[in-house]
């Protein structure tokens, strides 16, 4: 008797197990489909080139004239690369804290509460987020936790752990990154102009 009841927990349990692993692959298998979907209707729509594999995918073209790079997993998330001419030759890094939007509160507010921003210089950002605009088009990032986006040398690129295979919500992230990019591009050093006769110091 008690060897049937053991026998009886014993096969609850298999099947439960079981269960739990058909929903996975079911689930890992609808992402999937929706992945390549998205990724290839986005890159039909600005000419890209999209590369798919199971666990991995490669998006890579131009986007309002920068060179584009993304790469999607299963386990990262997703990691956006942008070409950018950082001519004040600074750098950049924000981090989301994740914040939770509030219905009264504005972008900027929204903005501000929701990245730690970090630069080699504070004049660099100042003039960098001084846009109403710019930061109301990252406002929305903020929300997203564990995103970062760092600008170093000629490269802006973004990264967050979340998968992202809706074409219109991942397009909203290169719209924002392009608005940041231009941004940076707009920032250029002051010429250091000498005055004739004043002969230049060396260290």
């Amino acid at each position: 008797m008690i060897q049937d009841t053991l026998i009886l927990i014993a096969l609850a349990i298999l099947c439960v197990v079981l269960t739990w692993l058909l929903i996975q692959v079911l689930r890992a298998a609808n992402i999937q489909r929706r992945w390549y979907k998205g990724w290839a209707e986005l890159a039909a729509r600005h000419g890209m080139t999209h590369n798919s594999g199971y666990s991995r995918s490669l998006l890579t073209g131009m986007y309002r004239g920068r060179i584009l790079q993304v790469i999607g997993t299963y386990r990262s998330g997703i990691g956006i690369k942008l070409a950018t001419n950082n001519y004040a030759n600074n750098n950049l890094l924000m981090k989301s804290t994740g914040a939770t939007p509030r219905p009264w509160e504005t972008a900027e507010e929204q903005f501000k509460r929701g990245f730690i921003i970090e630069s080699r210089t504070a004049e660099f950002s100042d003039k960098l987020f001084a846009n109403p605009a710019l930061k109301q088009r990252l406002a929305p990032l903020a929300s997203q936790s564990g995103l970062t986006i760092t600008l170093h040398g000629e490269e802006l690129s973004l990264t967050a752990p979340r998968l992202i295979y809706d074409p219109n919500e991942l397009r909203a992230y290169f719209e924002a990154l392009s608005d940041l990019a231009t941004a940076i591009e707009a920032i250029r050093p002051v010429p250091i102009i000498h005055a004739p006769g004043v002969p230049l110091e060396h260290s």
